[in-house]
């Protein structure tokens, strides 16, 4: 048994608004997120940013969040590690490439482009997950633009709201209910008793 993931595959990272000449390549940002609502207890995002996206200019970008779930129901009692490796500089194309995606739209004019790779790989040593479910689950977003600012969704605010204004409120309710009672008590009339 190995004490590495059970799957593994390269990713292969080419734009052109990175220009080979200057250097210009793509940034890795790891950093914590404001919001766990579509991958619960994972508040860490990663994103792979071109370098226009570093100047504030328009590029491309990819984030995910390093965790693969083992079944539909996105339980994190039914997830795995995802690791990602640091980006590596690539000179050029290999005959294989030619043949994917990358050769259709770029063919052999890598020259004048920035190509870097990254590895990606799924599962903890020894967590069984690869046998055990023969099911991965794995959310990236790719995109060109800036990437999205890290805010929380409308369903959370108000989440928030409720709890915080609840106890306010109920702390208010009380301390007016109790001086009402005070200032209630302190009008009642006295009635003195008469013995005779």
């Amino acid at each position: 048994m190995t004490n590495y993931s059970r799957f593994a595959f390269p990713v292969k990272i080419v734009s052109s608004d990175n220009s080979r000449a200057n250097n210009d390549g793509f940034f890795q940002d790891d950093h914590a997120s404001l919001d766990d609502e579509f991958s619960p207890g994972v508040f860490e995002l990663l994103k792979v940013m071109s370098s226009n996206i570093m100047k504030s200019l328009p590029g491309s970008f990819l984030i995910w969040r390093p965790i693969a779930y083992l079944t539909n129901a996105r339980d994190f009692n039914d997830a795995t590690a995802v690791k990602v490796s640091q980006l590596k500089d690539v000179d050029s194309m290999g005959s294989h490439d030619l043949d994917s995606v990358l050769g259709a739209v770029f063919g052999n004019r890598t020259l004048a482009v920035k190509m870097q790779a990254m590895n990606v790989s799924f599962g903890l040593p020894e967590d069984g997950f690869f046998f055990g479910t023969n099911y991965t689950v794995w959310n990236l977003v790719v995109g060109l633009g800036l990437p999205p600012k890290d805010n929380f969704s409308p369903l959370i605010i108000s989440a928030i709201i409720v709890v915080v204004t609840a106890p306010i409120a109920i702390g208010i309710s009380g301390v007016v209910c109790l001086a009402v009672k005070r200032i209630s008590g302190r009008m009642r009339p006295e009635t003195s008793v008469i013995r005779s």
